[in-house]
């Protein structure tokens, strides 16, 4: 009876799937017809329950279509007042996160002030707040807020997107901001957001940093305590996934506690402490949408699996699926959804299985009777289910990153053990350090710090191994579902029964395992092997990339060589949005800037760079003679020293090798100009002409009229493919001397969207003319892409 209902939750997820990766509207004729076809097939080919199988899965199909056609997150009328400044007034409805200085708030919006009218609005919107302002859950709050909508569509970076898909419709900083009141919001709420701060305490007081960070994360979902060199590190050798509250680790709480009392308790009692303790930590941590979905998840798996029955593992998951799919489509495309769904899959549709086929191998099938018995079935239960979430979570995680953990099985086979002890001990040192602060630092020692320290150093060792984690740029949709294939052939032949051993055969118990299965499980193996190497080693891309970076009205670019050296020039006026545009621009875990440069001392060119020397490890700062006569320029080079980055004063004809073909050559601070900037500062710019193959990119920083010139005299070799126009399309620049020596058939403006400077000019634009201009204002960030022979461009928007 579960088959029908697992095929029509899958027919339903698969059309919904269709409908929100397509323009459902131009494919329904396609798709309906090839879904009936098939289900005409089975009508002709079948029984009664087969005909009505083959009737019932094209329409379920057709429906999940629909649903899913309409799914795209919708913002809230609080949309409508996208760029006005506003007197906001509104609760805050999530526990703060720290963001530096200030801190981030979530926000449901109950009243909007214009002037001296005023009006209801409904929405939520997530807002800055200023240095030193605080807030907590359930205060009612009011200040100034320039409102932005957020961008969906191709016009939405992901990060928009994911907060649109949490209800968000606006982001803005909150200036002059007031507290009205507290105790706004949901009492329980309050006072679960009031325990988790106390335990956070606790541990803070217990515990040396990074563990208690470390211990936060796990305990309570905090987020923003984490020390950013271990986050790393954590990324890199894959066990991220059990610090922050996301589905896959849900589910692998669950999975643990059975695990380990399973072997003590008995599965059936094991199981029931697994719900109630799901249950518990998903009220505690505050029940947003991506933990309960987890939860459902990590529920639908002990539920199955406390019927004892195979099959009814798989329908309840497809089940579970469709309808929380149903209730909110945009959930399928939620990579939080994705692994909590896969995790939840691969524990109980092959851990489960394995675990019951390698127990009677291992003189594990029946109870336990002595302590290493119990000792052997934790580590295998443990054992399999960190190996079957891994595998099934590894094409998701190498689809949406691009990159793979190479060390993340051992490294979880080290940790995952201990989690329950981990969480269990944290927990408890969190409340003793809040209650008796006086015992906190010994009982923290006694019951929290070992495992944590465990858990640090283990991922610390894998994260600084050879090949820990590898960008895997030629992994695509095409790998993932060639490796969820052989990971679904394997689960079908486990679920298959197995051959009982013949003892009387002599034959050793490992040449009798289940044929099938073992192919199966050898076919794993050689896709996983196979595909994940080939995608290692495949270099996914051999082109030297620029990519000018949408940071309003200053400048930023940065250039990535075919082997991965990477030079970041200027960094507009704010740091924010330059680590912002960066995230996009760089590989996940990226953690070096081979070279910075700072063309010269403006604001809108080098305020964003103070960010980077906080974020990265820099190689070296390139700066103008001018760098040393304004303050900026005196605090910035005092930073790089600081970071341990040496600072060099550009010269024009200064060669940097990239490597890979790559040549930078600086053709400026212009000789014959004043080399101080008290004249005039945009003409001591640090020029430069990236040359890959037979392409070339000229960077004229901010030079206007007299230095351009200048430099068409100098006997330089302009001609460029790639003009990157000086001072934003200034009218004092991009003169036709220039122009003819440059012969570009390509031209990028820098600018902000509706600036006050009025850039880029018309006559700057007329003198364009027949040249193709790319513009940031209107481009967004626009990517230049060169294989040796010819650039290729794709923008934002």
């Amino acid at each position: 009876m579960t088959a029908p209902f697992s095929i029509l939750s899958l027919a339903f997820l698969a059309g919904v799937a269709l409908g929100l990766a397509t323009d459902a509207m131009g494919w329904y004729g396609l798709a309906v017809a090839l879904v009936a076809l098939a289900g005409s097939a089975a009508i002709l080919r079948g029984g009664r329950s087969r005909r009505a199988m083959g009737v019932l899965v094209p329409l379920v199909f057709a429906l999940g279509l629909v649903h899913g056609e309409g799914g795209d997150p919708r913002l809230d009328e609080i949309a409508l007042l996208d760029g006005q400044a506003v007197m906001l007034t509104g609760v805050v409805v999530a526990d703060p996160l720290d963001a530096g200085a200030g801190e981030d708030i979530r926000v449901v919006v109950e009243q909007v002030g214009v002037g001296s009218e005023r009006a209801e609005f409904r929405g939520e919107v997530r807002l800055r707040t200023e240095p030193g302002v605080r807030f907590s859950y359930g205060d009612r709050v009011r200040g100034v807020v320039t409102l932005r909508a957020l961008r969906l569509g191709s016009q939405g970076s992901p990060f928009e997107v994911y907060l649109a898909e949490r209800g968000i419709s606006a982001t803005g900083t909150l200036r002059e901001a007031e507290l009205l009141a507290r105790g706004q919001g949901n009492q329980l709420r309050a006072w679960l957001s009031e325990a988790r701060a106390t335990i956070d305490r606790g541990l803070a007081r217990a515990l040396d940093e990074p563990l208690a960070g470390l211990a936060q994360g796990i305990v309570t979902g905090k987020r923003d305590g984490l020390d950013r060199e271990l986050r790393l590190d954590l990324n890199t050798a894959g066990v991220s996934h059990l610090v922050v509250i996301s589905g896959s680790n849900v589910s692998l709480i669950a999975a643990m506690v059975v695990a380990v009392l399973g072997w003590m308790i008995g599965r059936r009692r094991a199981i029931f402490a697994a719900l109630v303790i799901v249950a518990v930590y998903t009220v505690f941590v505050g029940a947003d949408a991506p933990v309960v979905r987890a939860a459902i998840m990590a529920t639908t798996m002990l539920g199955a699996a406390s019927l004892g029955r195979r099959t009814s593992a798989t329908a309840a998951i497809a089940i579970a699926g469709a309808l929380m799919v149903a209730v909110q489509p945009n959930v399928l495309s939620d990579l939080s959804f994705q692994l909590s769904f896969a995790a939840t899959a691969g524990i109980a549709l092959i851990a489960t299985p394995a675990r019951e086929r390698l127990a009677p191998r291992l003189g594990l099938n029946g109870p336990a009777t002595s302590g290493a018995q119990r000792i052997a079935g934790i580590v295998l239960e443990t054992s399999v289910v960190t190996a079957a979430a891994i595998a099934a979570t590894t094409p998701l995680l190498a689809l949406h990153f691009g990159e793979l953990s190479l060390v993340a099985l051992p490294v979880n086979l080290l940790v995952t053990p201990i989690f329950t002890w981990i969480f269990v001990g944290s927990f408890l040192t969190g409340i003793v350090g809040a209650a008796v602060p006086g015992l906190a630092d010994e009982f923290g020692l006694l019951v929290a710090w070992l495992p944590l320290s465990w858990f640090v150093e283990v991922a610390e060792v894998g994260a600084g191994l050879p090949f820990a984690a590898s960008k895997i740029d030629g992994f695509r949709v095409v790998h993932a579902l060639i490796l969820f294939g052989a990971l679904g052939g394997l689960a079908f032949q486990l679920q298959r029964p197995g051959r009982p051993r013949d003892p009387e055969s002599g034959t050793p118990a490992w040449r009798e395992a289940e044929a099938p299965a073992a192919a199966a499980a050898f076919g794993v193996l050689a896709a996983l092997s196979i595909v994940i190497w080939s995608a290692v080693f495949d270099p996914g891309r051999d082109t030297f990339d620029l990519h000018v970076l949408d940071v309003g009205q200053g400048d930023s670019m940065v250039a990535r060589a075919p082997n991965g050296s990477t030079v970041l020039i200027d960094g507009g006026p704010d740091g924010h949005r330059l680590l912002s545009e960066l995230t996009e621009a760089l590989p996940r875990g990226q953690r070096r800037i081979d070279i910075v440069v700072a063309t010269h001392p403006q604001f809108d060119h080098v305020a964003g760079l103070f960010t980077v020397f906080e974020r990265f490890e820099v190689g070296s700062l390139l700066v103008s003679p001018a760098n040393g006569e304004t303050e900026l320029g005196v605090r910035l080079a005092a930073l790089a020293v600081a970071s341990g980055t040496p600072v060099v004063v550009a010269e024009a004809g200064m060669r940097i090798d990239l490597g890979a073909g790559v040549i930078l050559d600086v053709l400026g601070p212009l000789e014959g100009l004043p080399r101080s900037g008290a004249a005039n500062p945009n003409n001591t710019a640090v020029v430069l002409r990236a040359r890959h193959g037979g392409v070339a990119f000229l960077l004229a920083a901010d030079l206007e009229a007299e230095a351009e010139i200048l430099l068409a005299r100098q006997g330089w070799e302009l001609q460029s493919a790639v003009l990157k126009v000086a001072h934003h399309g200034s009218s004092t620049s991009t003169t036709d001397l220039l122009l003819r020596q440059v012969r570009p058939s390509l031209a990028v403006i820098s600018a902000g969207a509706r600036n006050t400077f009025g850039h880029p000019t018309d006559e700057v634009l007329a003198r364009l003319s027949g040249v193709q201009v790319l513009r940031t204002d209107l481009d967004g960030t626009i990517i230049l892409r060169s294989d040796g022979e010819v650039v290729r461009f794709s923008r934002e928007r």
